[in-house]
């Protein structure tokens, strides 16, 4: 049984990062009208209480552990959005971000291989 939890936890936590990182990025990246519009989308998120968000979404589902995972990946991802947004939002300007902007990579490629792992990097140098 204690797996099992395991894994439905990191189920849990996965959409929370998968969510959280994608409107993150995208709003620090593109700043603007659409970082305006995704930083009040989780805002909203973040007014709602979570324990009451995580028991409407069990309550519309089935109560099982995969809509338990989901529920609670869906309710906790604006504090990891707003972090992947400051991040992206102090990276913007760097001189490796400019330079694969000269040599013509797309918004999608820029952020999917040249911020992200700038993060990831960073995160697990700090967590040693």
């Amino acid at each position: 049984m204690a797996r099992g939890c395991r894994c439905w936890s990191a189920f849990g936590r996965g959409d929370r990062l998968a969510i959280g990182t994608l409107i993150g990025a995208v709003a620090g990246y593109f700043g603007g009208w659409l970082d305006t519009v995704l930083v009040r989308l989780t805002e909203l998120f973040q007014t709602v209480p979570t324990f009451l968000l995580v028991i409407v979404i069990v309550a519309i589902g089935q109560p099982s552990a995969p809509v338990i995972a989901l529920a609670i990946g869906v309710a906790a991802w604006p504090t990891v959005a707003r972090l992947v947004r400051a991040h992206f939002r102090s990276l913007r300007e760097a001189e490796f971000i400019a330079a694969a902007r000269s040599l013509g990579y797309g918004a999608p490629r820029i952020i999917f291989t040249r911020s992200c792992p700038m993060r990831w990097r960073r995160s697990s140098s700090s967590a040693r």
